[in-house]
């Protein structure tokens, strides 16, 4: 059986999410999952905190959806963590990775927002997602095994239906899923933003640059990429 933690995240999603995403949740394949992030609950602090752990999902129209990059899992220091990958609540520092997405959109000649927090590329149709949703706190990867990267695998496919739109995955665990995107979409890979290696030409992929090109060329809005969230 799925948390309550979980099962109320879900309930409370915008209905066009929840028709997309009950059947995948709800499914069979993953009581694994949901056993393993009970027992994880009960001795552990699991991050994100209960109310954020869909977050990617609630904060992201999906009849907007212009946008999905995938990330590996949440960051796991204390308060980190809120849903979205790559973000931080506006009050705490900039981790490297984001600081180094930043230098990114500088290249690319975009103002960074303001802070770290990332819910106002989320609002525009950026779908934030992690490949594994939760995380011990303090312990990076930890999750790692409990299936995770199955789940969000079918959330990605259940979503190749929609409209045209674009994926960015970046290091070799996003880019797993790129057998999974169809051709109607923009599909960008590269070097991951960790400091571990992005100097090995992140920033010169110029991602952002092609994304306003492609966004602009299916008659879709854009993103401003300097809002804060």
């Amino acid at each position: 059986m799925m948390p309550a933690s979980m099962a109320a995240e879900l309930a409370a999603l915008p209905a066009d999410w929840q028709a997309l995403l009950l059947p995948i949740f709800n499914s069979a394949r993953h009581v694994k999952l949901w056993q393993a992030l009970a027992q994880e609950e009960q001795k552990q602090s699991v991050l994100p905190p209960a109310g954020k752990r869909l977050n990617a999902f609630a904060l992201c129209p999906l009849a907007g959806l212009q946008v999905v990059i995938i990330g590996q899992d949440p960051y796991h220091g204390p308060h980190q963590a809120e849903g979205l990958s790559f973000s931080v609540s506006a009050d705490l520092p900039i981790p490297p990775s984001l600081r180094n997405v930043y230098q990114a959109l500088v290249f690319d000649g975009w103002q960074p927002p303001s802070s770290g927090s990332l819910a106002g590329w989320a609002a525009q149709g950026v779908l934030l997602l992690n490949q594994v949703l939760t995380v011990r706190q303090s312990q990076a990867n930890s999750h790692a095994h409990l299936g995770w990267q199955a789940l969000i695998a079918e959330v990605i496919a259940a979503l190749q239906d929609r409209p045209a739109h674009a994926y960015v995955l970046w290091g070799a665990h996003a880019q797993k899923l790129a057998p999974l995107i169809e051709a109607k979409h923009l599909l960008l890979t590269g070097v991951h933003p960790s400091p571990l290696s992005a100097y090995r030409g992140f920033k010169e992929q110029r991602h952002f640059q092609q994304l306003a090109a492609w966004l602009q060329a299916q008659g879709l809005p854009g993103v401003d990429w300097s809002a804060s969230g």
